[in-house]
């Protein structure tokens, strides 16, 4: 907390204040109210904190890895799957406490009004009882084992969704990052063709005045003019909201203003489906999640097959007995014992027999899940693989045609300065080079989202045979 003003400054002046009072008695009672007025204005502004007008001191700039690590940090459904995790591990102790050692101390008062039905008719008596017993279970017949395995299962799953989580986050985030920097490079696009247009507008003007242009150039450039303007508007209203998209993946104030440290670059990269698919089959959460489901029922209904079988335990007791009479002598009983316990079930109501049943309902179920999940894995990574094809495709055209472009303006531009063309053939070579520009950006940011995808749907955050 930062206070602009020293304390001892405002401490200082009410003393000083106070010393003057003893040797001025004549000072009207309106300045010293509007002097201790004044001094409270100064407490109350010192006691209030100073916060920075902008929240993004600590993030000037963001790399695409910083700011996946930052909304990975702070976004809330992480946070919770987290805590998800935590419960699961606090379950698997609450189990295997059920089948370990266990101790109970149970103590008992009684006060006893003897009316005649005793051997000492007329007798009152205080009775204090205490049972320490300790019991362990020693043979389960897979029940405790199959217990514990559940609960230990439903770990993996809370951390399986957690790994899917935040490879959702780092998907997402890559993706809007990728868009602030599209949006970027078409707002230069869109900034240069403005700057172009209004020099040609000037140009045309000039020319007019010199006789060599007529009113229709100027008009036909003024129109160039307010359609780049509209142009740049577009793109200027897209960035602002592509940025508040990122902002609110980085749980961050819409109107945060963060800047993006990276450009968008083609980098090739060949993908082979076997490696691919190999990959996914074992990271790729969805199918690891329904892996466990069949695994967890599994144990579950090993648990509940388990419940025909007998439960052996042994343990002990010792007990305490001080009881006081009226008119008899006080009478102190201790006595220990040790048992061994089988529990056999004979019968309860088919309870078991549905459980069975229900558990292998569920693992049917888990079954045809994984096998869709199967099916949607081959599919997202396939789409993937075709998009990346098609935007590397279209991101050489692209390159090409803005190779051309330059060097079609280029030539309008010597044609026109020689006298030798019109403006409206260096506005066209103009629209030209930006439509391929943006063209470029847009396929470049296709191929880049198109890798994501693929990552996200292997479930890798580096591609098999992928090269930095």
């Amino acid at each position: 907390m930062i206070f602009p003003l020293d304390l001892r400054v405002c401490g200082s002046i009410a003393i000083s204040h106070q010393m003057g009072l003893r040797n001025r008695k004549l000072i009207d009672a309106k300045k010293i109210i509007r002097l201790y007025s004044g001094i409270i204005i100064v407490l109350v502004l010192a006691l209030s904190p100073v916060f920075p007008q902008n929240p993004t001191e600590l993030l000037e700039k963001l790399t695409l890895q910083q700011a996946v690590d930052f909304a990975i940090e702070h976004n809330m459904d992480i946070k919770k799957q987290q805590s998800e995790i935590r419960v699961a591990e606090a379950q698997l102790e609450g189990t295997l406490a059920d089948w370990r050692f266990q101790l109970d101390l149970t103590s008992e008062y009684d006060h006893l009004y003897n009316t005649g039905a005793t051997q000492n008719p007329g007798s009152n008596a205080d009775q204090l009882y205490t049972y320490l017993e300790a019991s362990q279970p020693i043979l389960t017949f897979g029940k405790a084992p199959n217990a514990a395995k559940v609960s230990q299962v439903n770990i993996e799953l809370q951390k399986t969704s957690l790994k899917e989580v935040m490879q959702s986050v780092e998907h997402d985030v890559t993706v809007a990052f990728y868009n602030i920097l599209l949006q970027q490079e078409l707002v230069d696009v869109n900034e240069k063709a403005v700057s172009i247009a209004a020099e040609h507008l000037k140009n045309a003007e000039l020319r007019l005045n010199q006789g060599i242009n007529t009113k229709f150039d100027v008009t036909r450039s003024r129109v160039d003019l307010a359609n780049r303007r509209a142009d740049l508007i577009t793109t200027q209203t897209a960035l602002e909201k592509a940025r508040h998209s990122f902002n609110q993946l980085l749980n961050m104030p819409p109107s945060t203003l963060i800047q993006m440290e990276g450009r968008l670059e083609f980098k090739e990269y060949h993908p082979e489906v076997d490696a691919l698919w190999e990959a996914a089959r074992k990271n790729r959460p969805g199918l690891l999640s329904k892996q466990l489901t069949i695994k967890q029922n599994q144990y579950q209904l090993e648990y509940y097959k388990a419940s025909y079988s007998p439960m052996v335990s042994i343990g002990g007791k010792y007990n305490i007995e001080h009881s006081k009479y009226e008119d008899q002598n006080d009478r102190n009983f201790n006595q220990w014992s040790a048992y061994l316990k089988i529990t056999t079930p004979l019968w309860d109501g088919n309870k078991t027999e549905s459980q069975i049943k229900v558990s292998r309902g569920y693992i049917e179920q888990a079954e045809y899940d994984l096998n869709k999940e199967t099916l949607a894995a081959r599919t997202d990574i396939e789409q993937a693989i075709l998009d990346i094809d098609k935007q590397k495709e279209l991101v050489e055209t692209n390159q090409s045609a803005v190779e051309l472009a330059e060097l079609s303006l280029s030539m309008a531009q010597y044609s026109y300065e020689n006298g030798q063309g019109t403006t409206l053939d260096v506005t066209d070579a103009e629209l030209s080079l930006r439509t391929a520009r943006s063209n470029l950006a847009n396929s470049v940011n296709n191929y880049l989202v198109a890798m994501a995808d693929l990552k996200k749907a292997v479930g890798l955050d580096e591609l098999p045979g992928q090269k930095d």
